[in-house]
């Protein structure tokens, strides 16, 4: 992650994997939940936002197989804190544990020096209402 002061961000997540040999398992799925966000209510528009997240959907369904049907969009005025978190529980719901999930945010960011955490900035999120943001870590 960067932002526009060019500061630069890192996380890298450890997954433990062991296969299972012998047993049946349920076919996995790829999942996407890609939001896009040009047109805030509170913060500055942006112009490629919702475009970038529409090309990474398309090169994920032509480079990578993944499937319209298991592909949830989140633009513009549809990426609200609430939804983004409703979709968040229906993916905790209904997902099996071979799944995959994929997401992709494409929008406003907000980084806070002293907590050392990023955000996401959803569409109806304003400045200082940190309620509103979504950390990275959420």
């Amino acid at each position: 992650v960067e932002n526009n002061r060019g500061y630069k961000r890192m996380i890298r997540l450890k997954f433990q994997y062991t296969p299972k040999t012998g047993e049946i398992t349920q076919e996995s799925r790829d999942w996407l939940l890609v939001i896009g966000i040009d047109s805030y209510k509170n913060l500055q528009e942006l112009n490629n936002a919702t475009r970038d997240a529409k090309d990474f959907e398309q090169l994920m369904m032509e480079q990578y197989g993944y499937k319209k049907e298991n592909i949830v969009e989140l633009f513009d005025a549809s990426a609200t804190r609430k939804n983004i978190f409703a979709q968040f529980r229906k993916f905790i719901d209904n997902l099996s544990k071979n799944d995959r999930l994929l997401i992709y945010y494409s929008g406003h960011g907000w980084y806070d020096d002293k907590l050392d955490l990023g955000y996401w900035l959803p569409v109806n999120a304003a400045m200082n209402e940190y309620d509103e943001f979504l950390g990275n870590l959420d």
